[in-house]
């Protein structure tokens, strides 16, 4: 059985904004790559081979930019400069050198108390790279995002229903979930399984 497929992922030109990621909802019998979930805000870092490099104005799901919205995620582009563009820059690359001319990267903003949306404005910030989208490809496949931005994955395996009651009976160390990707450069697919003990404390399902 092939694992549900958000239409936007497959997006190859045109890309707006970060998909929404369904919810795993059955056993499925795909190999999958499953990332962390982080509870932040996703911000998307442009990138154009013709400037230099990743743009340092990020964008919200909504379109508006950080400079609009300064308050607590003023700290991004510092954190983006701090953590994140040296990795981002290695990876972009290739892509450069093959004539690639516009990607998204998209990150996870935040802190230590952030919990379903909301952030402490005090709050030392962390920027978590969640996905690549590269013009005419689409979104990098999980297992090579894992290598480029050098990030250990939750798990890789099948993706059953026994490991997606393990997420969400806390036994994978993580807070909100996970975040399980398949396949390959236009057919990325995705999905999310969450903790019930976040849940209980009134997160977002």
């Amino acid at each position: 059985m092939k694992a549900p497929v958000d239409a936007p992922f497959n997006a190859t030109e045109g890309l707006e904004k970060y998909p929404k990621i369904l919810d795993y909802s059955r056993a499925h019998t795909v190999t999958c790559v499953a990332f962390e979930k982080h509870d932040g805000k996703n911000l998307a870092f442009k990138w154009h081979s013709a400037g230099y490099g990743f743009i340092e104005v990020p964008s919200f799901r909504s379109g508006r930019t950080v400079m609009e919205e300064l308050g607590v995620f003023g700290a991004a582009t510092d954190v983006f400069d701090s953590s994140i563009r040296e990795r981002a820059d290695e990876g972009m690359r290739p892509f450069r050198e093959a004539g690639r001319e516009k990607a998204v990267l998209f990150c996870e903003f935040r802190g230590p108390r952030s919990f379903s949306g909301e952030h402490e404005k005090d709050d030392p910030k962390t920027l978590h790279p969640i996905d690549l989208w590269i013009e005419g490809l689409g979104f990098m496949p999980p297992d090579l995002f894992a290598q480029a931005f050098r990030i250990k994955p939750v798990y890789q395996g099948k993706l059953t229903a026994k490991f997606a009651e393990d997420v969400r009976a806390g036994r994978l160390g993580v807070n909100e979930g996970v975040v399980c990707k398949g396949e390959t450069w236009g057919s990325v697919w995705a999905c999310k399984i969450k903790t019930r003990a976040w849940l209980a404390r009134g997160g977002e399902a």
